[in-house]
């Protein structure tokens, strides 16, 4: 009886857009503002979105919509995520005498630390004009920037795919 090798170059195939979000305001506000403007109803997922960093476990927070009419999943994730970390003292310092606690800032996607929210769009490669979307999303006020990301250029797209 044969073997059957999969390949891992078969599972990295990318079928979503990216769309970069820069915003002061928080995740639930975002989504309020693109439901409006884009005519999406985007909920607050109840399982937040694990990912497994060097340092420990973050959570990152997702909103997501599954258009059934126009076959289009449509995810709100946010970049920037925090690990409570706990710094052992060195018994030979006396400054330090006691166990620190801080938080240690992770990203999502880590080649773009200064973007707040990726909006991934899973659909069919035509069906979605991403430049109707990204004009429509900045005419909301408080999003300071829009863009298209290559998706092909990131390396921990793996992050991306839940």
């Amino acid at each position: 009886m044969g073997t059957l090798k999969l390949l891992s170059t078969e599972f990295d195939e990318i079928d979503f857009k990216l769309i970069a979000i820069h915003s002061s305001i928080e995740g639930y506000r975002v989504a309020f503002f693109l439901n409006k403007i884009l005519q999406i109803n985007l909920k607050r997922s109840q399982h937040k979105l694990n990912v497994l960093h060097k340092k420990g476990n973050s959570n990152f927070e997702l909103f997501a919509f599954d258009d059934v009419k126009k076959d289009v999943k449509w995810a709100l994730i946010e970049n920037k995520s925090a690990i409570n970390s706990v710094e052992n003292p060195d018994q030979n310092n006396l400054f330090y005498a006691t166990a620190t606690d801080f938080l240690l800032p992770v990203f999502l996607v880590s080649e773009f630390k200064k973007v707040d929210f990726f909006l991934r769009i899973e659909c069919e490669s035509n069906a979605i004009l991403i430049e109707t979307i990204i004009a429509d999303i900045q005419k909301i006020q408080s999003i300071t920037a829009v863009y298209n990301v290559n998706t092909n250029k990131i390396k921990t797209k793996n992050n991306l795919i839940f």
